[in-house]
């Protein structure tokens, strides 16, 4: 019996440093698009503001930034430090794998985010929302490992993110199922 026969959903607690200074308005959107795929995971998800631009005190007023990460998870936006001239475009990381811990720490380039967009054709906020619901994805399934197809898998051509399909972008069945789980015990 799935979460959604049980009506379980979990909720994961982001921590949002906006680094690279992506307009409130332009992150809420992306946040929207992130939002909407982990919730058909079952994941639901409470963003905190911990800093933009700059501007390096919490902005949030919640002020859940000033306290220890525990089951949170850590999104950075930033940009780029050099030129990348392989042939795929990594549009972030995620620290995944560490025996012990659970992981909490997803970066994603902005920059590059939009650079794919320009080169698709479509709303740079639309790919910077996938590029958070993957890097978060990594962080769930606790893998830097990539899928077939699917939200996690890891060439994204332009054809497939012109595809209006949306189920071209959710997680697969079993990826799912463990974002699920996983979000529910980072309790």
């Amino acid at each position: 019996m799935g979460w959604q026969a049980v009506g379980l959903a979990a909720t994961i607690f982001i921590r949002s440093y906006n680094n690279f200074g992506v307009p409130a308005p332009d992150l809420a959107v992306a946040r929207e698009h992130a939002q909407a795929i982990l919730q058909e995971a079952g994941v639901n998800v409470v963003w905190t503001d911990c800093w933009a631009g700059d501007r390096r005190e919490p902005v949030d007023t919640v002020n859940r930034c000033q306290e220890p990460v525990g089951g949170d998870i850590v999104l950075r936006l930033q940009k780029t430090t050099g030129t990348d001239r392989s042939r795929f475009v990594s549009m972030g990381f995620s620290l995944v794998g560490t025996p012990g811990a659970a992981p909490f720490l997803a970066t994603v380039y902005v920059d590059r985010a939009e650079l794919v967009a320009r080169g698709a054709g479509i709303d740079p906020r639309r790919v910077l929302g996938l590029a958070i619901a993957h890097e978060i994805g990594h962080v769930l399934l606790n893998s830097n490992s990539h899928a077939p197809n699917g939200l996690m898998r890891a060439d994204w051509s332009r054809t497939e993110l012109r595809r209006k399909d949306p189920t071209a972008w959710r997680f697969l069945e079993t990826e799912a199922a463990q974002v699920h789980v996983t979000a529910l015990e980072r309790r």
